[in-house]
């Protein structure tokens, strides 16, 4: 982004300068260019630092203030185009972006340093997670998010993790450990074992995707260690 910006107002600049039309259009080029991948990292960034409950209002804010300065780049550069020149209406309107880049350069590193902490403690989890196959065609960001929200639990030899009709709230993913699926099959019969999960494996997927009671109940038949994803 303090690259894009820095390119942006060098190309500006040097129209300043140009008298020869190739040049001239091949500067509006690069600052077009420029002006375009810094939108898309700009919203991009935004999408990965702001809560989604608050992104609207933030991106509210920022085209506010774009425009805005637009408006005020547009009030300001003919009268000084008029009284000073044109470099010097070229270059009010430049300045004003690399001390924004500065101050960008200067938050950014704060955000890179907070970035790295949250992908420390959440390494693990994100490892464990992308060895499941139900998270195959899931995007890089979507799969830090759920990450981040994963829970390690140990669970004792014989708990039961779901029952089978209770409400689907979480799915599981296996570290380490054993446990035994079985179900009725929905009838008011005995429970008949259905496969053994291990490391790797997810569980209480199917009632969150379609929104059910749990269709089979999961015990825990060792000493084991999951990773708990809220479905709220």
């Amino acid at each position: 982004v303090v690259a894009l910006l820095v390119v942006s107002v060098a190309g500006l600049c040097i129209l300043a300068f140009i008298r020869i039309p190739l040049p001239a259009y091949l500067a509006i080029a690069v600052l077009g260019g420029a002006y375009l991948l810094l939108e898309v990292l700009s919203v991009t960034l935004l999408q990965r630092c702001v809560d989604a409950e608050l992104l609207g209002r933030a991106t509210a804010a920022v085209d506010v203030l774009a425009y805005g300065g637009v408006l005020l780049g547009g009030a300001i550069t003919g009268p000084i185009a008029e009284h000073v020149g044109v470099r010097a209406a070229v270059f009010a309107v430049g300045v004003p972006s690399l001390a924004v880049a500065v101050v960008i350069g200067v938050r950014a590193r704060a955000l890179d340093a907070k970035a790295v902490a949250a992908e420390e403690a959440f390494a693990p989890a994100l490892a464990a997670l992308r060895t499941a196959d139900v998270f195959a065609g899931v995007g890089g960001p979507a799969l830090e998010a759920l990450a981040a929200a994963a829970v390690r639990e140990t669970v004792k030899a014989g708990t039961t993790v779901v029952r089978q009709g209770s409400p689907a709230d979480d799915l599981y993913v296996v570290i380490d450990g054993t446990f035994d699926v079985t179900s009725s099959g929905g009838r008011a019969r005995r429970p008949s074992f259905v496969r053994s999960l291990g490391p790797g494996d997810v569980f209480g997927e199917i009632g969150l995707l379609e929104s059910r009671p749990r269709t089979a109940t999961v015990t825990a038949t060792s000493v084991g260690e999951v990773y708990r994803i809220s479905g709220t």
